[in-house]
Order: structure tokens, then C-alpha cells, then sequence
């Protein structure tokens, strides 16, 4: 997230996705229908190195 927030600060273009980590599925699937499917997920707060292909 931190390099997402400084990619955004020095105005580098980032692909549509949070600034913040999600709580819940309804946050997830809300941010999911606004942005379109396919999207990636990636487990936050000391583990998932990879992120998930979600269709």
C-alpha cells in the first residue's frame, strides 16, 4: 500500500485498485463491480506474497 501511495504522490500512473486494505467481501466485491472483472487479490498483513486471479 505504501508504494502504491508514493507511485500515486510523484503522479506515476497505478492501475485501478484501494489505497486501503479491504475488511470484508461486500468492500471486495463493490470495489470489484467498480472496476471491472478480472481483478487481483493479495492477502494483507504478513503473508501472501502472490496475489489471486479473481473472475
Amino acid at each position: 500500500m505504501a508504494a502504491r501511495k508514493w507511485m500515486k504522490k510523484v503522479v506515476v500512473p497505478v492501475i485501478p485498485g484501494t489505497d486501503e486494505p479491504l475488511s470484508n467481501l461486500e468492500e471486495a466485491l463493490e470495489i470489484a463491480n467498480t472496476i471491472g472483472y478480472p481483478i487481483m487479490l493479495k492477502a494483507a498483513g504478513g503473508g501472501g506474497y502472490w496475489p489471486s486471479n479473481c473472475t
